[in-house]
């Protein structure tokens, strides 16, 4: 279910993964918080390609929007 929501979050299509200003506080709140648990239970490497849908070449670049997540989460002590 926790897969299934944040899929939804990530696929809006006012999701821009890149965006500052696309999406709301709340849905960058649930998106972290839910990328934070899958990351507890199920490792980077499921977030990487199960949530982000990213891997192969663009693995660097994955690892990194990963962790601009996480950064935003800490920075606003989500």
């Amino acid at each position: 279910m926790l897969t299934t929501s944040l899929d939804h979050l990530y696929k809006e299509p006012s999701a821009d993964r890149r965006s500052e200003t696309s999406t709301s506080t709340n849905d960058k709140k649930a998106f972290y918080l839910a990328i934070k648990s899958l990351l507890e239970v199920k490792g980077k490497t499921y977030v990487i390609e199960k949530i982000l849908k990213m891997g192969g070449r663009q693995w660097d670049d994955a690892e990194q929007l990963l962790q601009q997540i996480l950064d935003e989460g800490q920075q606003n002590e989500w």
